[in-house]
Parts: structure tokens; C-alpha cells; sequence
């Protein structure tokens, strides 16, 4: 059996006679440690997605319960986007830019990394993604698992993260991070606001932002 989470948008469009959104990746398309992983994700009721790669623009393929309770987004806004909607004005573009690496490498990353909700209150993000490769080898999935972290707890992280790497680049996004924790400690931002910042970054950089 697959993981507990069910793509909540599934039984809606079976009800209006259309083929409902990918969800979890079926065991033959998965390794058998990496289908492991995620029977292990999914029933210990982690708020993650899983996004295609393969697909223009990484779009977000499975989400799990807890996610749409975490982001306050619903499966519509969800399934078939690519998650730059988390981002804001306060997110780092450095944390951005480590996530858009390690998708471009297939490799795993951890970042601590300030999103923002569907209302536009910011929450820290305890962002662990990974690739999903099937036998062969090859990458066709990546698994982004969040949790929400106090802002105590993120600066704990960042500074750990900044000793442990001892460059400079750790520690502008320590510095960075702890400016926007400043920024955004009393007051959200709004919808519109929000969603300007990364797209004006992606516009810049040409490339999709991919996990933020």
C-alpha cells in the first residue's frame, strides 16, 4: 500500500466523469527504497508534496492533507502548479537558488526558508526535499517535505547550518534570514504583495523557481 494521504481533488473529478490529477507514484515507477520513503512519509501524516520533474515547469503532482492545512491553499490552487507560491518578498533568494540547484542536480537539500500562506502570514519553513528515482535509476519525482518551525527554532537551524559550512554564502543567508524575520515579525503580507517579489525574480532570471 502506498501512503495514507489521498489527493483530495481525486473522488471530486471521478464524481464529474473526468481522469483525476497523479497522485502518489505507483510502486513499479519507484525504487524500492525510495517507494519505502514515501510509505513512511505518507503514514506518518507529514505535510509534503510530491512534483514531476519531467514536466514543464516541476508542477506539483500530490499533496498531502497536512499541506493544504499548512499553505491554506486548496487542491485546485495546488495540483498542477509549480509551489513558487510560497514564496514572498522576504524569502531568501539564496535559499531559493540552493533548491533550484540540488532539482538541477538530483540531489537531496535541506533549507530553512521563510514562506508565506494563502492569507499572506509568513511561517518558517523546515524545507527537506529529495529525488524519487525509479529502478533504473533515473530521476522521475521529487518529494518536498515541510515542517513549520517556530522563529526561534529557525535561527537555531540557519546559525547550526552557518558553523557547520563555515563560508561566506552560509552566512549571508543566516544575516538575510534574520533581517527578514525583522521585516515580517508583526505584520503579513497580502496576497498581491506576495506573489510579486518571486515572480519578478523568475522574470529576471529566466529559469522556474521550482521548490521555495
Amino acid at each position: 500500500a502506498g501512503p495514507a494521504a489521498v489527493s483530495p481533488s481525486a473522488s471530486a473529478a471521478a464524481a464529474a466523469g473526468s481522469t483525476p490529477p497523479p497522485t502518489v507514484p505507483p510502486p513499479q515507477r519507484l525504487s524500492g527504497a525510495d517507494y519505502s520513503l514515501m510509505q513512511s512519509v505518507g503514514l506518518a501524516k507529514q505535510h509534503f508534496i510530491i512534483t514531476d520533474p519531467l514536466a514543464e515547469d516541476n508542477p506539483i503532482v500530490f499533496a498531502s492533507r497536512g499541506f493544504f492545512d499548512l499553505s491554506g491553499y486548496a487542491p485546485h490552487e495546488v495540483l498542477g502548479h509549480n509551489c513558487r507560491f510560497l514564496q514572498g518578498p522576504a524569502t531568501d533568494p539564496d535559499a531559493v537558488a540552493e533548491i533550484r540547484a540540488a532539482v538541477s542536480r538530483g540531489e537531496d537539500a535541506h533549507v530553512v526558508v521563510l514562506n508565506y500562506r494563502k492569507d499572506g502570514s509568513p511561517f518558517w519553513n523546515d524545507l527537506f526535499i529529495a529525488p524519487l528515482r525509479d529502478p533504473d535509476g533515473n530521476v522521475v519525482h521529487f518529494v518536498g517535505v515541510q515542517a513549520n518551525v517556530s522563529e526561534e527554532r529557525a535561527r537555531q537551524l540557519l546559525a547550526l547550518k552557518a558553523r557547520a559550512s563555515n563560508d561566506e554564502r552560509s552566512r549571508k543567508l543566516l544575516h538575510a534570514s534574520q533581517r527578514a524575520m525583522s521585516a515580517t515579525a508583526v505584520r503579513p503580507m497580502g496576497a498581491d504583495a506576495k506573489h510579486a517579489a518571486p515572480r519578478a525574480a523568475e522574470e529576471a532570471s529566466g529559469a522556474p523557481l521550482g521548490f521555495e
